[in-house]
């Protein structure tokens, strides 16, 4: 579990970063199995405990060397805890996107981004079905890729939905948009559309929406498949 800093500093500022995006992640909305809820809600009691404690012990103005001792004696616990917290329900979990392990400090091996992509290139996606009516993209520029792109400075990825009917490639005759800010994303076209056809196409755009590049070819998938 190398992405936990072993110094007291660093793990507090860790600690904070990843229980503080966790948190978020449920009041997103994000479905969570009760089990990993129950366990989130264990380490909150135990971060209760911790953070207190460190605080004082790192004022090396005041604190005393019982506050310096409680602090050495209840971090190993916590730290052992929130490791195989994360390494479950993050790390190993194949549901979790790169982006969002990043986001909590998480190490993400062999799957940094490639290069920033040039807003005159197509993009190449791959999806994957999360259940309901959710699907998770990742946009590349190179399509001998699974890594997805850097996205440049200002530069979104807008996708085009059709729900329904037969594809065309006009974009004009989709009906829904979508601005994407990352090049791995998520999207919910809606329970209720579930066994529907759902037809899509991309490009990457300028966040100020002057310029943009060429729209990937047209793609159908059912919704559940």
């Amino acid at each position: 579990m190398g992405y936990i800093p072993d110094s007291f500093d660093g793990f507090y500022n860790w600690e904070k970063q990843f229980m503080t995006g966790v948190q978020a992640l449920i009041a997103s909305g994000v479905v969570f199995p009760p089990q990993m809820i129950t366990e989130f809600n264990a380490l909150k009691a135990l971060r209760n405990v911790y953070d207190p404690v460190h605080v004082k012990a790192a004022d090396k103005s005041s604190r005393t060397p019982a506050e310096t001792q409680k602090r050495k004696t209840l971090r190993p616990p916590f730290r052992k805890a929130l490791g195989e917290f994360a390494q479950m329900w993050f790390v190993d979990n194949k549901a979790i996107d790169d982006d969002t392990r990043r986001d909590l400090g998480l190490t993400v091996k062999d799957t940094e981004p490639t290069g920033p992509a040039d807003i005159t290139e197509q993009v190449f996606y791959s999806r994957q079905q999360m259940g309901g009516g959710v699907v998770w993209f990742r946009c590349r520029a190179k399509d001998d890729s699974k890594k997805v792109s850097k996205l440049r400075k200002n530069v979104d990825i807008e996708m085009r939905i059709k729900t329904g009917g037969e594809a065309s490639s006009n974009p004009a005759d989709y009906g829904a948009t979508h601005i994407a800010t990352r090049a791995s994303f998520r999207y919910d076209f809606g329970v209720e559309n579930a066994g529907s056809s759902v037809h899509i196409m991309m490009r990457w755009r300028s966040r100020t929406g002057n310029k943009f590049g060429p729209w990937s070819a047209p793609a159908s998938f059912k919704l559940g498949d």
